[in-house]
């Protein structure tokens, strides 16, 4: 047959398959053989480390000490990232404490209650963890920063027979113990009370007591101990200081201040001692109150007015013959006009006022000029009726009832 001119030209393509990195390959081999087909997992006594880099992704690895299976996630910069699988789903390994670390026992971490914690899981299944604060808490022995700020009322309350102690311990040196404790140190918006020892004394033969800075001061010169009470300045509005001011319906209402024994040293007791006009009442308008001064010595710089009616100044101790004792007013009978007073309350300097109370039994005899003699400091003064005529001589018929009163 003749050839034809021309033949066709018959064109294969042929697509050369590029060879798998080593990394996708099974086993690393550089074969067509890809990583479709799962490595076979590595068995050892260990789990696995970031250096185990010459080994597929998706590498096993089988810890069969600790019953943990690993897979290689990715090898960046010669660094193997193996990731955990145990039971469940979970990307938590371990849980770290402020000491110790929690690794999982057959795929689970326990999130226990420690000290006034406890923790509960949702029940019967969920995904939520609490933790709720115990009812009845136990208080840290020391704190070093604010324990607890309540937006709410709070009460501290102690079981029978035990305290509550705000402040610092006693054992540590002044300087050290140099603690503020404040109660409601915050001015208020609205009406607040600040109570201490509240509530009604009802049980028989229990006493509630409120000590106020109770500890004495030690016989250190330097040591001083101050008890202050509604000492702020008032520059309007009222600062008031209610002590015992309850009303006593039955039973007995005691008020006592200062009532300690002085063994040595100075006691002094101070009311409204500043500069400025004040007004201090004791007693009350219906005149029932007694009021007693127990001194030795009372003084009043001022002036005392009485002034209601009928007001008057008692005595409850008066002489009424020659031994007057310490008493400083009373009465006497004179004898031939002259009556000595033994009394332990004149001195050379004493003020003696005489008045006659009575002229007795003198009758229609002569009466005598009265007068004071003899003054022996703490020990007696004479009272003397004098002739008109003679002042050194007596008025022996005056017999008169004498009243005397000694001012010092």
């Amino acid at each position: 047959m003749p050839c034809p001119a021309t033949l066709p030209i018959l064109t294969t393509r042929i697509k050369i398959m590029s060879r798998p990195p080593q990394s996708q390959s099974f086993y690393g081999t550089p074969s067509g053989i890809t990583s479709k087909i799962a490595p076979a997992p590595i068995i050892a006594s260990r789990d696995p480390a970031s250096s185990d880099t010459g080994y597929p992704l998706s590498q096993p690895w089988v810890n069969k000490s600790s019953s943990r299976i690993f897979f290689l996630a990715s090898v960046s910069g010669g660094i193997a990232n193996w990731k955990q699988m145990d039971d469940g789903t979970s990307d938590v390994n371990t849980l770290t404490g402020n000491s110790g670390v929690a690794v999982p026992v057959a795929g689970n971490i326990n999130v226990l209650g420690g000290t006034n914690l406890t923790s509960a899981g949702a029940s019967p299944t969920g995904d939520d963890l609490t933790l709720n604060m115990d009812a009845a808490i136990t208080l840290a022995t020391s704190v070093t920063a604010p324990l607890f700020d309540s937006a709410a009322s709070m009460s501290i309350l102690a079981a029978a027979g035990s305290g509550i102690s705000i402040g610092s311990p006693t054992s540590v040196s002044v300087v050290a113990n140099s603690v503020s404790v404040e109660l409601n140190p915050s001015a208020p918006s609205v009406n607040r009370a600040t109570n201490l020892a509240g509530g009604t004394v009802s049980t028989a033969s229990v006493t509630d007591t409120l000590n106020l800075g109770s500890g004495g001061v030690s016989t250190n010169a330097d040591s001083i101990r101050n008890v202050n009470i509604n000492v702020g300045t008032v520059a309007v509005g009222q600062l008031n200081t209610n002590i015992n001011s309850a009303t006593v319906t039955s039973g007995t209402n005691l008020v006592s201040i200062q009532t300690g024994n002085r063994v040595a040293g100075t006691v002094t007791l101070n009311m409204c001692t500043g500069t400025g006009t004040k007004a201090v009442n004791v007693g009350n308008a219906d005149g029932l109150t007694t009021l007693t001064l127990s001194g030795a010595t009372n003084q009043a710089v001022g002036n005392i007015t009485l002034v209601a009616a009928g007001a008057k100044l008692n005595r409850t101790s008066v002489a009424s013959t020659t031994a007057a004792g310490a008493n400083s007013v009373g009465t006497v009978t004179l004898v031939a006009g002259v009556a000595t007073i033994a009394t332990t309350s004149v001195t050379s300097s004493s003020i003696i006022k005489l008045d006659r109370q009575g002229v007795g039994l003198t009758g229609a005899a002569a009466l005598g000029y009265l007068s004071k003699d003899n003054i022996v400091d703490g020990v007696s003064f004479d009272i003397r009726a004098v002739q008109p005529a003679n002042a050194g001589a007596a008025q022996t018929t005056d017999v008169s009832v004498i009243a005397w009163e000694i001012v010092n």
